[in-house]
C-alpha cells in the first residue's frame, strides 16, 4: 500500500488508514504546519522533503504545501498541489463505499487529513467561481460528515446564494435547523424574499432581528463603516467576530451585500 485507503471501522463508520512510511515524518510535518506563517520558506522545505520520502502516502503534505503556495500568491502551483491531494483522497474510496449512507467522521483523528483535502478543494472551486462544481464538492462533504465539524454548511450557503438557489437554501436551513447563526437566520429571510414570500420573510425577519438586531441595523444603513470602537481589532481572529456584535453585523453585510442590495424596498421590510 503506497497511499491512504478507507477501511470499515467499529460501528459501521470508516477510517482512513495510512502507509507506515509516513510515521517517522509526523513530528516534522506538524513542525512545518506551525512554521507556515512565520517561516514559510523553512516550512516549504520540510513539506517537500516529506513528499519526496512518502509520495502519495502523505496527502496532508501535498495539501499544506498547496495552501502555503496559495498564501504566498503562487496559486498555479498551490492549486495544482491541492488537486493532487484531492486525487489521492478520491482514490482512497473503495468500491463498496456508499455515498449518502456511509460516513467518514471528523471525530476520528485519522479522517481529518482526508476531510481537510475535500474542504480545501471545495474552497478553491468556490474562489475560482466554479460554483456548480463547488456545490457538488461541498454537498459531498456534508453527506459523508453530516455533523459538519468543519463548518462546510456556511460555505455551501454562500455558494447557493451566489447561484440564487433559494429553494436549496431553505432545504439546507431545514437540514441544520438547530443552527441559529446570523448567516442561516438572515439567509432564510433572503431566500424567502427571492421566492416572493414576503409575509414569510417578514415573520422570519422578526426572529432574526430578535437574535441579531445589529445585522438588521447594518442592512438598513445607507453607508457602512467597520466599527473599530466596539472591540480591539487585535483580539479578533480572521473572519471571526464576537457573537452578536456590531463588528459581526458589518462582516455579514460585507459578505452578502450583493444579494441584499437587489431589494429596493429593503428598508421598508427592515422596520417591521
Amino acid at each position: 500500500m503506497n497511499q491512504p485507503i478507507l477501511q470499515k471501522d467499529i460501528g459501521e463508520h470508516w477510517r482512513t488508514v495510512y502507509p507506515e512510511v509516513i510515521e517517522p515524518y509526523e513530528e516534522e510535518f506538524w513542525e512545518a504546519v506551525d512554521l507556515m506563517d512565520q517561516a514559510p520558506a523553512k516550512a516549504e522545505r520540510i513539506f517537500k522533503k516529506i513528499i519526496r520520502a512518502c509520495g502519495n502516502a502523505h496527502m496532508d503534505a501535498f495539501l499544506h504545501l498547496g495552501l502555503l503556495f496559495n498564501n504566498r500568491n503562487k496559486s498555479i502551483e498551490g492549486n495544482a498541489l491541492i488537486i493532487k491531494a484531492h486525487q489521492i483522497a478520491k482514490q482512497a474510496f473503495p468500491d463498496d463505499f456508499i455515498i449518502g449512507y456511509d460516513q467518514i467522521l471528523w471525530s476520528h483523528m485519522d479522517n481529518r487529513p482526508l476531510l481537510r483535502v475535500f474542504q480545501a478543494y471545495g474552497e478553491e472551486l468556490f474562489r475560482s467561481k466554479d460554483y456548480d462544481s463547488a456545490e457538488r464538492a461541498l454537498e459531498f462533504l456534508l453527506r459523508v460528515n453530516p455533523t459538519d465539524n468543519q463548518g462546510i454548511r456556511y460555505l455551501l450557503l454562500e455558494c447557493l446564494q451566489c447561484q440564487e438557489k433559494p429553494e436549496k437554501v431553505i432545504e439546507l436551513e431545514m437540514e441544520y435547523e438547530g443552527d441559529h447563526s446570523a448567516e442561516f437566520m438572515y439567509g432564510k429571510v433572503l431566500a424567502l424574499l427571492q421566492l416572493n414570500k414576503r409575509d414569510d420573510a417578514k415573520s422570519q425577519l422578526l426572529i432574526a432581528k430578535s437574535a441579531f438586531p445589529h445585522v438588521a441595523a447594518e442592512l438598513a444603513k445607507t453607508s457602512h463603516q467597520f466599527p473599530f470602537d466596539e472591540f480591539e481589532h487585535s483580539y479578533i481572529l480572521e473572519g471571526v467576530y464576537p457573537l452578536g456584535s456590531r463588528q459581526e453585523a458589518y462582516h455579514y453585510w460585507s459578505k452578502t451585500r450583493q444579494y441584499w442590495e437587489k431589494y429596493d424596498q429593503l428598508d421598508t421590510l427592515l422596520v417591521v
